[in-house]
This record gives C-alpha cells, structure tokens and sequence, in this order.
C-alpha cells in the first residue's frame, strides 16, 4: 500500500519562505474553519508542511474548546501559550548541520462530514523516525458542547458487541481477498508468517478510532505492519450505513445519526474519555486520556496557566490508574489513583503526583 498520501494535497513547494496563513471558507451558517499553515523551505527552522483547522463558531467558548483540544493533541501546545510562529515547533521533524530530531514532516486534514450538531474530521500525518511511516486517526466534535464525541458512546452495550463482530467478519473477507494476491509472491514460510500476523491483528476491532461520514460511520484500523510491508496489508476500513447501524444505536446515537435537529448539548460530557478538570496540590490542570490498547492508556494533561501538553503513559487495571509523564521523551513524574465512575457515568480521578521525591494530591472529575 506504501505511505497514505490521500488527503496530503500539496501543501508543501519547494523554495517557498515560511508562511503563516489563515485561508478560511464558510462551511455553513453555523461554522467556519480557518486553515493554520507552515510551509517548510530552505530558509524555516522545521522540516515540516502543515494545516491545521481552527474552528470558529457563534459560542465562542465552544470554539476555543475545540480548538484547545485540537492543538494540544496535534501540536502538544496552544496559541495562548506560545506565539503562532513557534506552534508546531513541538512536533515538528528537524533536520539541519547541527541536530537531527524525529518527527512529523506533513500534517494535513480533511473535514468529512458536517452539520449544525457535528464536525468530523479525518488527520494524516508522516512521521519521520528510521523510516517514514504514514498515520492517520478521526475526531468528531460535538459542536453544541465543544466535547470529542467518543464512537463507543454512540451505541449500546449489545450494539458495540455486534458492530466488533460485523467488523472482524469484513475484515477477514478482506483479509482473505488479500492473500490471493500476494500468496504467490511469497515463500511459503513469508506467506504464513504474513497470514498469521494480519489474522491476528484484525482481532480486536477499534470501535473509538471512527468518523461520522454522511452515509453512515467509517471505522479505522490501525496499520498492521511497518514500513514497506505495509504494501501487503490491505485497506481495512469499514464503513456502515446509518439504516444498518440503527438497531444498535443509543439514546446519543439516534440524536446524531437520525435526527440532525435534535439538542445534543448535554450529552458526551461524562467518562474517563472525556476531559477530567481538577488540580495538583493548588494547581488547576485538565487531564485527556485515551484508549491505547487493552488496558494501556496514553494521554495528556496541561495546567490552565501554560497550556502546554506533557505526555502521560501507563495502565489501568480495574479501576486503578498509573501514568508516568513524560519531559523530553524522559520520564519525569508519576500519577497514581482510583477512577471512580458515578451512576450518572462521570468520573473522579482521586490519588497523587509524585516526582523527585515530592509528593502532591491530586482530584479530577468530570
């Protein structure tokens, strides 16, 4: 399949000097998105050809919400805590006489659906490490709240566990289409090995990694393998109709897909997946968690002063919860806690901060 450079439009040329711009269109009455562009040259700092949507809305508020969460997860910062030439400095691949640092060289995105209740959004990214490797996730905003809208929430307890087992079922069709292809390209030993890896992989379908399309619900899978071998993995995205997934959506889920019209501001606010706002010691932060895989957790948290990002990884077994964060790719402090989940579905986050031998409370909820 090679690197994924669908939606990667160009928006790099050669040459060019670095250029900050802000290129809007008028989606409809109720949203606009402007266009946040760095175009490496010979003469930039950073290796890197960028867009980024920042959204404006009538509520402000909702709009900054948004645009908070899409730079701190894409840029690890915002425009309120460094100036607008330095945003994508974080994250950025570099490359000159001096110093070498892995990272991203193009970064684009495509809005894929939209409507007064939503925006969905498809981002594509390549990042440079031992070799280029192409990425690409979703996110859909609810634009009433300003809130992720998390694809799980969208369906009921039964209604996910049918849509795994749909997806797994066409994915194995793929899979099998698949290796008709290649299966005499390869040594027998190379072809079972190739087999074996996808079958497994397909295993566990991601319900979360989503974007609402107009048809229906598009669901992503993660790349199965690295690098050029990806040439044999085949497209493993699924996308179902609205009238298909109908029997198996929630009350939210109904409000989205079938009824354009309905008041969706409340709804999408609760969980470990949504924004948990709190404090460590007297400092107010905001905490993102995110799935990883099984039980693994990544994310991020800020304090409200620097809203700068800095990375968490760690597990959650049952209700316990470790992050260790990260300082320049170094570990640098600990999380350690309970999350507690209300019977209204939102969460609090009770235990502590330990780094250099200091120690501090921290509480969170939602």
């Amino acid at each position: 399949m090679g690197p994924d450079k669908r939606n990667l439009k160009g928006i790099g040329i050669a040459g060019v000097m670095f250029t900050w711009a802000l290129l809007s269109f008028q989606l409809s009455a109720q949203i606009k998105i402007r266009d946040i562009r760095y175009l490496a040259s010979d003469t930039s700092k950073l290796d890197i050809n960028a867009r980024i949507p920042q959204v404006e809305l009538a509520d402000s508020s909702i709009a900054r919400s948004i645009n908070t969460y899409l730079q701190l997860k894409w840029l690890q910062n915002t425009s309120k805590s460094v100036s607008r030439e330095d945003l994508f400095n974080r994250i950025a691949f570099v490359s000159n006489d001096s110093s070498q640092r892995l990272g991203i060289t193009e970064f684009d995105y495509q809005l894929i659906f939209q409507n007064q209740q939503i925006a969905s959004f498809e981002f594509q990214y390549e990042w440079m490490g031992a070799y280029p490797e192409s990425h690409s996730d979703y996110l859909t905003f609810n634009l009433k709240n300003g809130r992720v809208v998390q694809m799980i929430d969208l369906f009921t307890e039964e209604g996910s566990l049918m849509i795994k087992a749909e997806l797994l079922k066409r994915r194995k069709m793929l899979v099998e289409n698949a290796e008709k292809e290649w299966k005499n390209e390869l040594s027998p030993e190379d072809y079972a090995s190739i087999k074996e890896d996808l079958f497994k992989c397909i295993q566990s379908p991601e319900i979360n990694r989503a974007a609402i399309t107009p048809n229906g619900i598009r669901f992503h899978h993660s790349f199965c393998f690295p690098g050029v071998s990806r040439a044999l993995e085949p497209d493993l995205r699924i996308e179902l109709s609205r009238g298909s997934l109908k029997p198996w959506l929630s009350e939210y889920g109904r409000k989205i897909l079938l009824d354009q019209n309905a008041d969706i501001k409340a709804y999408g606010t609760k969980g470990k997946f949504q924004p948990l706002v709190g404090t460590i010691g007297k400092y107010p932060i905001v905490m993102v968690l995110d799935h990883w895989n099984l039980e693994h957790i990544r994310g991020w948290y800020f304090y409200k002063k620097k809203e700068i990002a800095i990375e968490l990884i760690g597990q959650l077994t049952g209700d316990s919860l470790e992050l260790v964060e990260y300082a320049e790719d170094e570990p640098f402090g600990t999380f350690s806690g309970k999350l507690i989940t209300g019977q209204d579905g939102s969460i609090q986050f009770s235990g502590s901060w330990k780094s250099n031998g200091k120690s501090l409370p921290v509480h969170l909820k939602n």
